[in-house]
């Protein structure tokens, strides 16, 4: 599979490297991703890969960055389970971080927490260096951790708004065809979703504006 660059209208689409699980970095001039093994970071404007997390007999997917754009966290078996782990985007001799335990999947960075998802238990949220888990709401196939609030998308497709402070869930809107590969992406202004739509034929990319939740 390859990384793809697009502007937000899906024009001057170009493929930038060959990988999966694509995330920007906070200052928007690289990304990080998984080749074949291990986590690379690579120019936006493309160039040479470097290496952040070297291959190794571990699985590793879903790599995001942290708010400072310091560490990677990711998804490993590393410890047993899956659980949420970081490591430094520089290499260095430490050794990747457990952050969850007890399982979890999904991590997605805001502000001091990594939100993810623990199965059937629901949609959590840890301090960026681990520590006690809270719950924020329902589990769901794909969710994203944005300033205005976190977003669930349900089983049954339903899209959440989540309020960071109160806990207070809003139903937004139900999206006509379903999300693939558990992933949704919200806009900087938070009136607009991107994911993947699975079918026989393969993947789509769907656009839906106009939701915004204030």
């Amino acid at each position: 599979m390859q990384v793809w660059i697009a502007n937000a209208e899906g024009r001057g689409a170009h493929p930038l490297t060959s990988g999966t699980y694509p995330s920007w970095s906070p200052d928007g001039k690289r990304l990080v991703y998984l080749p074949r093994g291990g986590i690379y970071a690579i120019p936006s404007e493309g160039g040479v890969a470097e290496n952040v997390l070297a291959p190794d007999r571990f699985f590793v997917t879903r790599p995001v960055w942290s708010p400072d754009g310091k560490s990677i966290f990711f998804e490993s078996s590393r410890g047993g389970p899956i659980e949420i782990w970081k490591t430094p985007v520089t290499p260095s001799r430490r050794k990747p971080v457990r952050i969850t335990r007890g399982g979890g999947i999904h991590p997605q960075i805001h502000g001091a927490f990594v939100y993810y998802r623990k199965r059937h238990s629901g949609t959590m949220r840890s301090s960026l260096e681990g520590g006690q888990k809270e719950r924020m709401g329902p589990e769901g196939t794909a969710h994203a951790a944005m300033p205005g609030g976190l977003y669930v998308l349900t089983q049954d497709r339903q899209l959440l708004h989540i309020d960071y402070a109160t806990r207070a869930v809003n139903s937004l809107r139900h999206l006509d065809k379903a999300a693939g590969g558990s992933a949704i992406a919200i806009s900087g202004d938070e009136t607009s979703i991107v994911y993947a739509y699975q079918q026989n034929a393969g993947h789509e990319i769907m656009l839906v504006r106009d939701f915004a939740w204030h």
